[in-house]
């Protein structure tokens, strides 16, 4: 069986652990990424207006993601 390490990282602090996972169970990795890409505003938590804070206190708000795993057997 293979291992599929999904991860999701807009300033890749996130993808630095997933490739140290990858690397650890010889897996695949996959990079889960939002339609709409975030900026540095949307990212700055110290706004509470921001997208990133406004999703972080609402947790029925997700970002719709690109939808291109082909094949996840």
């Amino acid at each position: 069986m293979k291992n599929l390490i999904a991860y999701f990282s807009c300033t890749n602090t996130t993808k630095e652990l997933a490739e140290q996972l990858a690397s650890l169970t010889e897996g695949d990795i996959y990079k889960i990424k939002p339609v709409q890409e975030y900026t540095n505003e949307d990212l700055n938590w110290e706004n509470t207006n921001s997208r990133s804070s406004i999703e972080c206190e609402d947790r029925s708000i997700r970002p719709e993601i690109v939808k291109d795993l082909e094949n996840i057997d």
